[in-house]
């Protein structure tokens, strides 16, 4: 595969944004405004339990761990639903999280190319954010700078990405709650996990 572009595709290699759409189709629906409104209860909850002097960033970190956690989750329901190939390189895990992870779950579509000058690093490029809607940045804190809203979604693909053997650095490098054009997650790969979990391919 072309290092420069994770968009490139092998031949005879699946759709994945195919893929990722039957998924979605086929999985159980929640009301996106529901979604969006639990979602925000939770952000503005780790905000105002906030002790005075403590810097938002705080809130940042919350919101990956809880991200964490659910991305771990999440591995075996992929897994067994998606019809995704078995990821065996870095650039399969970005394909695959970017193509049908995002559009399984979230109803995202998003692109990925890999980072110039580096064969580990990838950019999730992405315009629509179900959890974004209805949001303002309130102006304490200087939320409007230093918090990533979506943080969650980091965490998600580290924890996701972390149980099946890929440690990674994931960061929000743009949001369009800032202002920015589009929504940008950087993934860099940084180790392999000794030993991973093992998903059953067969369901249950």
């Amino acid at each position: 595969m072309n290092r420069n572009s994770a968009t490139n595709t092998k031949r005879g290699a699946p759709d994945m944004a195919k893929l990722g759409e039957t998924a979605f189709d086929q999985n159980d629906k929640v009301s996106a405004e529901f979604f969006a409104l639990s979602y925000g209860a939770l952000v503005r909850q780790l905000i105002d339990q906030l002790p005075q002097d403590e810097d938002v960033n705080s809130v940042n970190q919350q919101l990956e761990m809880i991200g964490q956690r659910i991305g771990a989750r999440l591995v075996e329901e992929y897994s067994v639903r998606s019809g995704g190939p078995p990821c065996k390189t870095f650039t399969d895990c970005a394909e695959s999280v970017t193509k049908i992870g995002l559009k399984m779950f979230l109803n995202v579509n998003a692109t990925v190319s890999a980072v110039k000058d580096s064969a580990d690093t990838f950019s999730i490029r992405f315009h629509d954010n179900p959890l974004n809607i209805f949001v303002e940045l309130p102006p304490e804190k200087n939320m409007r700078e230093r918090l990533w809203y979506s943080n969650v979604l980091c965490g998600v693909l580290k924890g996701a990405l972390g149980l099946v053997g890929y440690q990674t650095d994931v960061h929000f490098m743009k949001d369009t709650l800032r202002g920015d054009p589009v929504n940008e997650i950087t993934l860099r790969f940084i180790g392999k996990e000794r030993e991973t979990f093992v998903v059953d391919r067969e369901g249950r």
